[in-house]
């Protein structure tokens, strides 16, 4: 079950990280919403907020399916890969709206994170 757990994590962030690398290269070419860095600060937390907030919520829910006899073990693997793929959803917005690809770095880099609290799922 770890190994299943550890191959779906990584499958998430190859994911994660390929929205990542195509959102960092679109967002050259696109304006951006919000220009002052307080602005750009202020999403940036909101953003982290959310991530690290969802994150408990996750593992005890993925924890419960585990456990769940009901639960085929194919939704399991696949909520733990868009677990771990959905940092870089956050990663995205704020590259997009910011322009700041360091920044987006920062929150991509919660997925490493998620697959990491994904060993707490058994």
């Amino acid at each position: 079950m770890k190994a299943d757990i550890a191959v779906s994590g990584a499958v998430g962030l190859v994911i994660g990280g390929s929205a990542f690398l195509a959102t960092s290269w679109l967002s050259a070419y696109l304006p951006f919403f919000i220009q002052g860095s307080l602005g750009a600060a202020i999403t940036f937390a909101v953003l982290l907020l959310i991530a690290l907030a969802e994150m408990p919520m996750m593992v005890v829910a993925m924890r419960n399916m585990a456990r769940s006899p009901s639960t085929p073990r194919g939704i399991l693997l696949g909520t733990n890969a868009g677990y771990t793929a959905f940092a870089s959803v956050y990663a995205c917005i704020f590259v997009l709206a910011t322009g700041q690809v360091s920044g987006g770095l920062a929150l991509a880099a919660l997925g490493m994170l998620r697959f990491v609290s994904g060993v707490f799922v058994k």
